[in-house]
């Protein structure tokens, strides 16, 4: 069964960019650093969709405070099956026009968004890669 919590303006993304999938199971000791990079992005049209796969720790409360607190955040709590059960669910939903995955123990760059969604549109590409090489993300895409 899921659970679907949004901020009670009922936010809807018109014209949504790019969506942030990020699954969710038992990552409260790194999850706000996560979530703290995702809404910190220098793009707005954007969407953060958090499946919180069947956390038993604090991770399913955090969640629920940046889905209440941002509206362009959407949590839906579901019973664990997996991280890739997880991810069909936040695809199922998606509704921006490139996607991408963040790990819950993971941070990104302000400019994460921005920079994947600018390579994409002016080569044309349907994916874009990124490398971590300590120094920042190295994008390729199968046209460059």
């Amino acid at each position: 069964m899921l659970s679907r919590i949004k901020n009670e303006r009922n936010y809807v993304m018109e014209n949504c960019k790019v969506s942030i999938i990020v699954p969710v199971y038992n990552a409260g000791e790194y999850l706000e650093v996560c979530l703290d990079s995702l809404v910190s992005q220098d793009m707005d049209e954007i969407e953060i969709i958090i499946i919180n796969d069947g956390s038993t720790d604090i991770s399913r409360d955090i969640c629920q405070h940046y889905a209440e607190k941002y509206p362009y955040v959407e949590m839906v709590d579901k019973a664990n099956e997996g991280v890739s059960v997880a991810r069909n669910v936040g695809l199922d939903l998606a509704k921006g026009k490139y996607i991408t995955f963040v790990d819950a123990d993971d941070y990104v760059e302000k400019n994460y968004c921005s920079a994947f969604y600018n390579v994409a549109e002016k080569n044309n590409c349907d994916i874009v890669i990124c490398d971590y090489d300590g120094g920042g993300i190295t994008l390729h895409s199968p046209e460059m």
